[in-house]
């Protein structure tokens, strides 16, 4: 196994060629500067589902219970 190791070793010690390190050189030259300010994706759906929520409870009716229905209904008597 140290022989293989070796041999590895060996063959991954060489330098690249002046042409391929200049190659890589403009190709990184060439590429965009990175965003400074990148939202992560997380945090733009948590901020998506926290507006859907908030607009979804002004939209939807809240039930109303019969005691506020009955308050404002007129009082009226039968009279036979």
């Amino acid at each position: 196994m140290d022989a293989l190791d070796r041999e590895l070793a060996a063959a991954l010690d060489v330098d690249p060629s002046p042409e391929f390190v200049a190659r890589v050189r403009a190709r990184i030259a060439a590429e965009p500067a990175p965003a400074s300010w990148r939202l992560p994706r997380l945090m733009l759906a948590a901020g998506t589902c926290a507006v859907a929520i908030g607009l979804s409870a002004l939209v939807v009716p809240r039930p109303v219970s019969p005691d506020v229905v009955q308050a404002f209904r007129p009082a009226v008597s039968r009279q036979t």
